[in-house]
Parts: C-alpha cells; sequence; structure tokens
C-alpha cells in the first residue's frame, strides 16, 4: 500500500470504499439470512396448509357419508309409503303378515341408518371443535403474517442495497482506477474490512494483538502496518488521539 503510505487522501478514499463495501456485505447477509427465514416459514406453511387440506378432506368425506345416508332414508321411507298403501289393498292374512315384517324390517334399517348419520354429524361437529384444527388455522394465519413482514423486510433491504451500490458506483467514478485495482486486490486477499484504525493501546482492531515497539514507531510516523496474527492492515488517526 505504497500510496496510501504517501498519500492521506488515498488513505481516506480506501475508507470509503471500505465502509461502503462492508455496508452492502451486510446488507446481502442480511438478504441471505432473510431468504432462508423465508424458506422455512414457506415450508411450515404448506405444511400446514397440507394438514388443513387433509382434515377437510376427511370432513367432506363424512358430509358424502351423511348424504348417502340421507338418499338411502329417502329410499327407505318411499318404501313404507308403498307398504301402507299395499296393506290397503292386501285381502290374504298372510300376505298383511309379510308386508308388516317388511315394515318393520324396513323401519328398523331407517332407525340404524338415522343413528349412523348422528354419529357422522357428531363426528363432522368434532372435528370443527377439534383443537388441532384451531390451532391449523392459528399456525397458517400466523405464518402469512411472518411471510408478509418478511417480505415487506426484504423489499426495504432491497431498497437499501439500490441506495448503497449507487453509492458505491458513484465513489468508484471519483477514485483513480489504481486505487480500485489495489482494494480489489486486498478484499480479494483479506477481505473487508482489512484496514482498520490502530487502537488507543496500539492493539490491532480487529484481534486486539498489541504491536511491538518498533511496529507502533513505523504507523505513527503514516505507515500501515500489517498484523501479524490476523492480517489486518493497520493505520493512525491522528485525529483520535
Amino acid at each position: 500500500m505504497i500510496e496510501v503510505q504517501q498519500n492521506r487522501m488515498a488513505l481516506q478514499e480506501l475508507l470509503q470504499l471500505q465502509e461502503l463495501k462492508v455496508q452492502i456485505n451486510n446488507i446481502k447477509e442480511s438478504l441471505r439470512k432473510i431468504d432462508q427465514e423465508k424458506e422455512l416459514y414457506e415450508n411450515r406453511y404448506s405444511k400446514a396448509l397440507e394438514v388443513r387440506k387433509e382434515m377437510q378432506r376427511k370432513i367432506e368425506e363424512l358430509k358424502l357419508e351423511v348424504k348417502n345416508i340421507d338418499f338411502k332414508i329417502l329410499e327407505l321411507e318411499d318404501r313404507i309409503q308403498k307398504i301402507h298403501k299395499r296393506e290397503r289393498i292386501i285381502k290374504r292374512p298372510e300376505e298383511f303378515k309379510a308386508l308388516l315384517r317388511e315394515r318393520a324390517k324396513t323401519e328398523e334399517m331407517i332407525l340404524e341408518l338415522k343413528n349412523q348419520r348422528a354419529k357422522l354429524n357428531q363426528d363432522i361437529n368434532n372435528f370443527y371443535q377439534n383443537h388441532e384444527i384451531k390451532a391449523v388455522e392459528s399456525e397458517i394465519n400466523e405464518f402469512c403474517f411472518e411471510l408478509r413482514e418478511i417480505e415487506d423486510g426484504k423489499k426495504r433491504l432491497i431498497q437499501r442495497l439500490e441506495i448503497k451500490t449507487r453509492e458505491w458506483q458513484d465513489l468508484c467514478s471519483r477514485v483513480s482506477k489504481e486505487l480500485l485495482e489495489e482494494f480489489d486486490r486486498y478484499e480479494k486477499q483479506i477481505g473487508v474490512p482489512f484496514l482498520l484504525k490502530l487502537g488507543d493501546c496500539f492493539d490491532c482492531g480487529r484481534c486486539g494483538t498489541v504491536l511491538s515497539y518498533s511496529q507502533q514507531m513505523s504507523v505513527i510516523k503514516g505507515s500501515l502496518t500489517r498484523c501479524q496474527i490476523c492480517g489486518v492492515y493497520l493505520y493512525y488517526d491522528k485525529s483520535s488521539i
């Protein structure tokens, strides 16, 4: 970093580039995490919908059974009416007894079907009153709310990223090509931030390692000193002392 060592303005420009790049990277990392959170909620939301769909399918099956029973009851009641009509015209005792047996059997079948229908209706009511269904509905509403909040947060982050990207492009247009190349080189080697202010106790701003006396003198004189532990470059800020 010869240019930075000899030019205070170059140091300030590098710090500005670094600060913007750190902000951009932080926003991108936040977007990555929010996408992970969104995927998690979408999976949970999909599972809750499947559970509700299965419950609704069972309820519809029960309702269909009730409908089929209603149809059978109507058929049997119609048979009862026909038996009554035949009773009025039958003359022979044995035929009349046969009709009575048929009517009794039909009425018994109707009663059994009505009992089945009552049980099915109770099962349907139990489904609607089931705490599990209420819990699933509550989860679905909660997941919908969370997904909307996540989407709103993501939109805000994207807007911030667009603003910071424009600021980055504007700054890059105002600094030298050589300085940009230098920034890119150290960003690839070390990552950002790679340039940190020397601590008040002559310690590294990242890992806290205290510089040797010769390193302290060198950085105070304006040179950039690299931390031997974490590898970042340290500069001396006279304004903060």
